[in-house]
């Protein structure tokens, strides 16, 4: 399991191989917020697909830029489930279930066990562990 902290909250690359973004913070997230928890992305994941699970339920809102750059890293995923909670983490998941569900799939829950198990279809095998 890895572990990393951001500006905005926290990312743990579980040992199920389904990578976990909790967000934590109030306002606006920006462009240069998504740009650097992409890069840690990038970092823990060593560039290689990943499912994401991404807890809404802590965050505020994305800029229309932050959305952007999120969108324009599919490759770094091979599955994204978005956990939400209230009305408006309802709303910005269906923001960002609009920006992915042609180039990945995408899905909403309520329900993080549910969101797993949705996910844990999508893991692809490590590198040692291909034929």
């Amino acid at each position: 399991m890895s572990e990393r902290t951001f500006p905005h909250g926290h990312m743990v690359l579980g040992a199920d191989g389904i990578l976990r973004v909790f967000l934590d913070f109030t306002g606006e997230e920006t462009e240069a917020l998504a740009v650097e928890a992409l890069t840690i992305v990038r970092q823990l994941t060593a560039g290689r697909p990943v499912p994401l699970l991404v807890d809404l339920r802590g965050g505020g809102t994305h800029s229309r830029a932050a959305r952007k750059a999120y969108a324009s890293a599919t490759d770094l995923f091979s599955a994204q489930a978005l956990l939400f909670g209230s009305p408006l983490t309802e709303m910005i998941a269906g923001l960002f279930l609009r920006l992915f569900s042609d180039e990945i799939p995408t899905r909403v829950f309520r329900d993080e066990d549910e969101a797993v198990a949705f996910l844990s279809t999508f893991v692809l095998p490590r590198q040692e562990d291909a034929p």
